[in-house]
This record gives structure tokens, sequence and C-alpha cells, in this order.
């Protein structure tokens, strides 16, 4: 399992798409950033944006440009890192070699959560440094301020993880590369998703006569919560945040345990 595990790694690193996604992730956030600031002062001048967000600082601020940039990038690029070895066949040389289609799909996932990570750390990077450059927020937090960034940013991952957890499972399924990508980002397109809801509520409304509005726990409408909470009250109270972290869990284990099922079902001819 640890040697499938680390020739995934080593094959996620050789990947030149790999790094450009990086880079393009690190500079989008940076040029949202640099947006964000024109904005600001074509509309106010030379505003201090703590004056719309109390408790920001370079760190919430780019986490805030990483749930924009994150979500649609990382679904496009792990569509195409799964997909691939599906739609090109070549998970039938592992499987040739005695290996088990759970542990593939249990390397697979930890490439998922590893690629989940570093991509957070680089919105970090980038976002701290433009926030820092542009709107002058590299100042270091108070200790008590800094334990709820950690503690927001940690929900945001485990958020992340639950999303991809989704994703995951959607790739096993669909097997193909440009299928998976555009259903993914349309799973993650608001207007889109809102639509449905409100289908839901209507529907279950009317036939049943049941009040019940899903989009509350949709993972892909609640992933972007920490850091609002943080730019506004300056921490994510403690019964939002497990009401996330149940919600992250229940997408993490129930979408794997499909994603699982799928992979079992793979026909390999």
């Amino acid at each position: 399992m640890f040697k499938l595990f680390m020739s995934d790694f080593y094959k996620l690193f050789r990947q030149k798409m790999f790094y450009f996604y990086l880079l393009s992730i690190a500079a989008i956030t940076g040029y949202l950033t640099m947006v964000t600031k024109i904005e600001i002062q074509n509309q106010y001048g030379n505003i201090d944006i703590a004056e719309f967000f109390p408790n920001i600082n370079a760190f919430s601020l780019c986490l805030g440009f990483g749930f924009v940039v994150l979500p649609y990038c990382m679904a496009i690029f792990m569509s195409c890192f799964i997909c691939s070895d599906l739609q090109k066949k070549t998970i039938l040389l592992l499987l040739v070699k005695g290996i088990s289609r759970i542990k593939y799909y249990l390397s697979k996932l930890l490439v998922v959560i590893s690629i989940i990570l570093l991509s957070c750390i680089v919105v970090v990077g980038s976002g701290f440094l433009s926030g820092w450059y542009f709107f002058n927020l590299g100042t270091v937090p108070e200790a008590s301020h800094l334990w709820s960034m950690l503690s927001a940013f940690g929900l945001f991952v485990a958020l992340q993880a639950g999303l991809f957890s989704v994703f995951t499972m959607l790739f096993f399924i669909v097997k193909n590369v440009t299928v998976g990508a555009i259903i993914s980002i349309l799973l993650l397109f608001q207007p889109v998703m809102e639509k449905i809801f409100v289908f839901i509520y209507k529907f279950l409304s009317f036939a049943f006569n049941i009040k019940f509005d899903i989009s509350r726990y949709w993972i892909g409408s609640r992933f972007f919560e920490p850091i609002l909470y943080l730019n506004y009250y300056s921490n994510v109270p403690a019964d939002i945040m497990r009401e996330l972290l149940i919600i992250a869990g229940a997408y993490f284990l129930v979408c794997n345990i499909l994603g699982i099922i799928a992979i079992k079902k793979y026909d390999v001819k």
C-alpha cells in the first residue's frame, strides 16, 4: 500500500501539469488580491480594508480568495490525474501485478488529500505575500486570533477533503477526464445548484408536504463558511464548527465507500 502511494506521489511530481497547476493557483490568488485592491481604490479611494472586515489579516484574506480559486482548479486537475488511468486503461497494469482495487482507490485518495494540503499551503503563501504587499496585512496576529485562524484553516481543509471525496467518487464512476471535470465544475457552480435545490424543495413541499432545505447539507454550499466567520467574527462558533465537521466527515466516509464500490465494479475489459 505504501509503495503504491509513493509511486502515485512520485508520478504526481513528475507531471509538468502539476507544477503549472500550483503556479496557476498562486498567480490567480495574487491577481484576485490585486484586482480587489484596485476596485476598492476606484470606489472608495485609499481606504483601509479593515474598515470592511475588522478582523481581516493576510492569512484570512488569502483563504477568502482560496475558496474562489481552489475548488475549480483542483476539480480540473484531479479529474485529469485520476480519470486518465481509468480512461487509458493503465490501471490494468497494476491489477495484473496483483494490486487490489481497494488499495488502488485508497492510494489515489491519499494523493488527493496530499494535493489539497499542498494547494492550501500554496494559496496561503501567495495570499499572505500579496495581502501584505497590496493591503499591508502582514502583521502577526495575537495568539488567540492565531489559534482561530489555524482552526479555520483546519476546518477549511477538512471541508475540502469532504468535497473532493464527492469528486473522487464521481471520477471513478464516470472514468472520463472531460465528463468528470464538467460535472464537478457544475456541482461547484452555485447558480446551477441553487436552482436544483429550489426545485427539490418545491417538489418535496408539493408532493409530500415536507419543507426541507437540502442546500444546508450540501458541502459545496458551505465549505467557504470558515473564512466568512473568521473575517466577520474573528472565529468560527463551536456549534458551527461541530456541524461543519460532521458534514465533512459524513461526505468523506459515505462518498469514499461508494467510490470503493465503484472501483470494485470497474470493468477491466
